[in-house]
């Protein structure tokens, strides 16, 4: 399999798996409409051993429950990481909002999410057909999240304290990161609210799938995991709780019980997304003069 390949294989799939578009109601006039959620996606290629995947064990990155591709697969060779940009009318609503995520953001954010798992199973199914041995770590079930210090699903935890061990109870992370995937596939660098600004924007979301495929790593045309961000502050203003300083990375611990507080409004669904709308990176790589 060449890249070429694989491009036809994901923008095939982009129209035939089900689950991009829902029917909803326009909170705005109270119309029934459909909203499709994500546009067509790209995709960056990284080499399964690359350097960069064994360094996100560090504290300082991720930690060490982080788990590296060969970690999770046994001869792995390529990681395939996709971004799927949300699309012009869920960016639009959550533009439009300044205190909680647009109910067109919280769709995408929750059924967008399952049309992403599916649409990443299906990629892997096929090219499991072709011999290519894959996994998708998200969804794989030893995937798990730290909280608060806390693991999700059969995570170990301390019998005293409850926690993960070694975390404390300021640590969010996972044993898998989609958007340090993306970084090292070139698709691009981090900006001051943790997200991954791309050549399509900031406003999205990733899967990523580990494979032995013997596919040509893309070229990062970057070196700093901050490089594309201007450190404009803009991000910082729309972020309804001060969780993100102008000149630093957002703070977990101030976002994380927001975005709880704010379920009950937007139950069954939750998300805020707020810092990837209305700011120079959501559509693209912004210019220093931006």
């Amino acid at each position: 399999m060449d890249r070429n390949e694989l491009a036809l294989i994901i923008s095939e799939l982009y129209g035939s798996v089900e689950g991009n578009t829902v029917d909803y109601t326009d909170p705005s006039d109270g119309q029934e409409k459909k909203l499709v959620m994500y546009d067509e996606p790209i995709f960056g290629i990284s080499d399964a051993t690359d350097p960069l995947y064994g360094s996100f064990k560090s504290e300082s990155i991720i930690g060490p429950w982080y788990r590296t591709p060969a970690e999770w697969l046994e001869g792995a060779h390529s990681v395939i990481s996709v971004f799927f940009p949300a699309s012009a009318a869920v960016r639009e609503a959550n533009r439009r909002s300044s205190r909680t995520a647009s109910r067109e953001w919280a769709y995408a954010r929750i059924e967008g999410q399952r049309f992403i798992g599916a649409f990443m199973t299906e990629l892997a199914a096929r090219l499991s057909e072709q011999g290519i041995k894959c996994i998708y770590p998200s969804g794989d079930p030893g995937f798990f999240s730290i909280t608060a210090g806390k693991g999700s699903g059969d995570s170990p935890k301390d019998p005293e304290t409850g926690l993960y061990p070694g975390a404390s109870d300021t640590t969010f992370g996972s044993c898998w990161s989609e958007r340090h995937a993306a970084f090292v596939s070139g698709l691009g660098t981090f900006g001051m609210s943790r997200g991954l600004i791309t050549r399509r924007g900031m406003a999205g979301r990733y899967g990523s799938l580990v494979t032995d495929a013997d596919l040509q790593p893309d070229t990062r045309d970057y070196t700093d995991p901050y490089e594309y961000c201007i450190k404009c502050g803009a991000c910082a203003k729309r972020c309804p709780v001060g969780a993100i300083p102008k000149d630093a990375p957002k703070d977990h611990t101030i976002c994380a019980p927001w975005i709880t507080a704010t379920q009950r409004e937007l139950a069954p669904r939750y998300g805020c997304g707020l810092c990837q709308t209305d700011v120079p990176c959501e559509y693209q790589i912004p210019k220093r003069n931006d």
